[in-house]
């Protein structure tokens, strides 16, 4: 994870006031990707998981506001 401005090799999804940019050639690689901000125990952080291809996952046609 890293800030980053976006540029034309990436896909922008806008949640909540939120934007999230990620590399479309990782968004092929792995299906798709959900991340929350959590906070527990150890403190407060986002917690990335890969989501697989198929009706549960988010790919680039899945999330209206992306773009």
């Amino acid at each position: 994870m890293a800030l980053d401005e976006p540029n034309d090799a990436d896909l922008t999804c806008e949640h909540e006031g939120f934007a999230l940019v990620i590399e479309r050639e990782l968004i092929e690689a792995f299906g798709g990707v959900s991340v929350d901000y959590i906070t527990d125990s150890r403190g407060v952080g986002f917690d990335i998981r890969v989501k697989s291809e198929g009706p549960e996952g988010c790919g680039p046609d899945a999330c209206s506001s992306c773009h």
